[in-house]
């Protein structure tokens, strides 16, 4: 999702951010020096801060779509445990159910760079409510079906809701935080998704072992049930397109439900009074960008044009084709082999974790759209490898399928060779060319 260019005013040092959507205080700033520069495509008038949420609500703020951000591997890890149960439930073949972790890897590549385009147009706020009503609609659908056809369809729709949940969270840290303290929040984000990769696998074996593999989606229809309240009551809107730096009011679906206790009055303040120095020109801008348009899921492609970003898109996409075959296979391999329960088999899964932050640093103007561009890529690779697996293993083996997935991932070292060798280049040519990331 592309950074939002917004003109920042200088504040009183006094002026609380608005993270419950009533008024900001309405005295008018002391006249500064109104030259600005410009951070991340946001223009910052000098001596107002890049955000007016306090580090006590930006917590609050990461801290809610952290766990928002756990359901996107959450769904996908605590599924592994139950394909043999529900292979036999569902009178299906393993390769069939593999082909429900496809359609889900699929839409998880799309969705983001749709739900993320909205969320540039309509707000974060808006689109996390959208999201995880789809996702708890879904969750409730798969807890109750009872056919293979269901849970292929439902699998899509769960992925469509909790997919997005991750660049949507690079889109609010962008918005809240300036650049010097991103990367803690980032980290903070990312410890959600890789904490699931390890708990979900373990409850999902559990629950598939002692109440039967519904019980794994009705407990995440009930988590992402919590998560839901949460978002309406405490989560404000940041998009920078809306609120500003944090300053400017906002009615409707952008406040949140604690907001109506402390403001009986929903709308923006004026300009004047939120502390906000906008042009015409610079308003009547900010408006074409923000009309409605058709999202377009390819868009974010364009940056793959930047031979660094390739590249890395290509390691990850290999790895995460790798990781998610491995995902795939050793439940079902385990419980056959060593006849493993389904709770042992989901303990085999605790050493698995995966992040990467790299793009972000290349693209600092748009991380989110750079993730949704590598959650492309890397949904496609590994939905073609599930698509393929039990095809490959049927043919070669066990031991031969996953020596030929090695021996890919190793062929990766000369991809990280020559991003390392010549990245720093290509980058510079691109700033020669005046190409802005």
């Amino acid at each position: 999702m592309d950074s939002v260019r917004e003109n920042v005013p200088s504040a009183p040092t006094d002026q609380k951010p608005n993270i419950t959507g009533s008024p900001p205080a309405t005295s008018l700033p002391p006249e500064k020096d109104r030259s600005s520069t410009t951070i991340d495509g946001n223009t910052i008038t000098p001596g107002a801060p890049y955000s007016h949420f306090t580090k006590i609500q930006k917590r609050l703020v990461v801290l809610i779509i952290t766990f928002a951000a756990t359901f996107s591997p959450l769904s996908s890890f605590i599924f592994f445990p139950a394909i043999n149960a529900l292979s036999q439930s569902l009178h299906a073949s393993v390769g069939r159910i593999n082909l429900t972790i496809t359609s889900y890897m699929i839409v998880s590549g799309i969705a983001p760079a749709i739900l993320g385009d909205i969320a540039d147009m309509t707000g974060r706020r808006i689109v996390y409510l959208l999201t995880f009503t789809i996702y708890l609609a879904a969750n409730v659908g798969l807890a109750v079906q009872r056919s293979w056809t269901a849970l292929f369809l439902l699998r899509m729709l769960q992925s469509a809701g909790g997919a997005a949940t991750i660049a949507i969270g690079y889109g609010v840290i962008s918005d809240i935080a300036a650049p010097s303290e991103r990367g803690g929040f980032v980290g903070t984000l990312l410890l959600g998704p890789n904490i699931a990769t390890a708990v979900g696998p373990v409850l999902g074996g559990a629950l598939t072992q002692q109440l039967g593999w519904r019980w794994i989606f009705w407990i995440l229809a009930i988590l992402s049930g919590v998560c839901l309240l949460l978002i309406s009551v405490f989560l404000p809107e940041t998009s920078r397109y809306i609120v500003g730096n944090g300053c400017q009011e906002v009615s409707r679906l952008h406040r949140t439900l604690i907001s109506y206790f402390g403001s009986p009055t929903p709308g923006r303040l004026p300009e004047s009074v939120a502390g906000t120095n906008v042009s015409s020109s610079d308003r009547q801008d900010e408006k074409l960008k923000r009309n409605f348009r058709i999202p377009n899921p390819l868009a974010s492609l364009k940056m793959l044009w930047a031979k660094d970003t390739a590249l890395i898109t290509l390691i990850y996409g290999i790895f995460y084709m790798d990781f998610s075959c491995l995902q795939a296979s050793l439940s079902p391999l385990f419980i056959n082999i060593y006849h493993l329960s389904e709770f042992n088999a989901g303990l085999i899964y605790l050493p698995f974790g995966l992040c990467g932050t790299l793009l972000t640093d290349l693209h600092p103007k748009a991380p989110a759209s750079a993730q949704a561009a590598n959650n492309i890529m890397r949904c496609t690779w590994a939905g073609a490898g599930l698509a393929l697996l039990q095809i490959i293993v049927d043919a070669m083996g066990t031991g031969w399928t996953f020596t030929l997935f090695g021996g890919v991932a190793l062929a990766c070292l000369i991809v990280a060779w020559l991003e390392f060798e010549f990245g720093m280049v290509w980058r510079k040519e691109m700033r020669e060319k005046g190409v802005e990331r």
